[in-house]
């Protein structure tokens, strides 16, 4: 909607930064931002690779290993059997 539309640009352009992080104070201007800031606090990483089992709390991360490193990351299962 327009209101929606319209705050977003202030706060881009103001350098407001309204979701702020209970624990250590840092400011975001979205919301999802925060979402991921807080699970450096909490420990939560909820991406997983399918190989390896490597885990990401990134979004970001998990699409760089997935497009980046998949095909090169060793199977859960390889490093299973050689232990």
């Amino acid at each position: 909607d327009l209101f929606f539309f319209q705050k977003t640009i202030f706060f881009s352009f103001a350098g407001v930064r309204p979701f702020i992080c209970d624990i250590c104070k840092k400011a975001f201007k979205h919301k999802h931002h925060l979402a991921e800031h807080r699970r450096l606090h909490t420990g939560e990483k909820p991406f997983q690779c399918s190989k390896c089992l490597k885990r990401f709390s990134h979004s970001g991360s998990f699409s760089q290993h997935m497009n980046h490193r998949y095909k090169y990351c060793r199977s859960y299962q390889n490093e299973a059997s050689s232990s």
